[in-house]
């Protein structure tokens, strides 16, 4: 009887696991209940770490780096302030990127819904968007699942949203980048929350009769935080361009940390 029991516990082990449930059927269960929402405003201040590279023709920029600390329930112009920076002078996507933090006509809800990934990285996956032609299965586990997603739908879902926002060119484009794009999506399983993401460029794209991006990729990862959202933690994007016959490269990569409750 030992030698049977032990057999059978081996063989338990080898076997797959009948109980795990697959991300179709957690994605098709979750759109039919109404899932909690991440807080419409931040309660957190928290740490951003920036790092910038690149080069212009054939001169290799050096590294810049800051470290910012962000509180998003502050005045648009005191939401950021600058702990450290490698260097007085501030490159222009730095500059870019503190506009956008000080940006005056983005509320505070604004910010909380760019800071969670809850608020629209999984739209896709949710409510009465799911459908099989919302994204492919790649490949799953008991604890995660990759898939492909149908970016020409998220194009239109995003364009639906934004509709007052965006003019004809702007959806012309929003169209025309995402006939170019390719990804992957990495959920976690069994609550189908997004882990991580990568968007990649598969072919060059004019922008301009001056300008044209010939390679492009974004990754962003999820982190949970104390009150059980995930917010995103990480993100970089490499880009490879020529503009008015010089070519140029960009690298940033960005990472959040210390979250402080207020």
């Amino acid at each position: 009887m030992k030698h049977l029991l032990t057999a059978f516990a081996f063989t338990a082990l080898l076997a797959p696991a009948a109980h795990a449930e697959d991300i179709l059927s957690i994605l098709e269960r979750q759109s039919q209940n109404e899932q909690p929402s991440p807080p419409a405003l931040n309660p957190y201040n928290y740490t951003v770490d920036v790092i910038m590279s690149g080069k212009e023709g054939k001169d290799i920029l050096p590294p810049f780096t800051a470290r910012l600390l962000i509180d998003p329930s502050a005045e648009p112009q005191t939401r950021a302030t600058i702990v450290s920076v490698s260097s007085p002078e501030h490159p222009d996507e730095f500059k870019e990127f503190l506009k956008e933090i000080q940006n005056p006509e983005s509320s505070a809800e604004d910010l909380a819904e760019e800071f969670w990934c809850e608020s629209g990285d999984n739209e896709l996956f949710e409510g009465d968007e799911v459908s099989a032609d919302s994204f492919t299965v790649l490949s799953e586990s008991e604890t995660e699942a990759v898939i492909k997603p149908n970016l020409a739908l998220m194009a239109q879902i995003m364009m639906d949203g934004d509709d007052d926002d965006m003019s004809k060119s702007e959806r012309k484009m929003m169209k025309k980048m995402m006939e170019r794009l390719d990804g992957e999506f990495v959920l976690s399983k069994p609550d189908a929350r997004l882990k991580r993401l990568k968007i990649w460029l598969t072919r060059p794209m004019t922008m301009a009769v001056i300008a044209k991006i010939k390679e492009m990729d974004i990754t962003q990862s999820c982190a949970m935080a104390p009150n059980g959202f995930t917010y995103r933690d990480s993100m970089t994007m490499h880009v490879k361009a020529k503009a008015l016959g010089m070519g140029m490269e960009q690298d940033m990569d960005i990472k959040i940390s210390g979250l402080t409750l207020r």
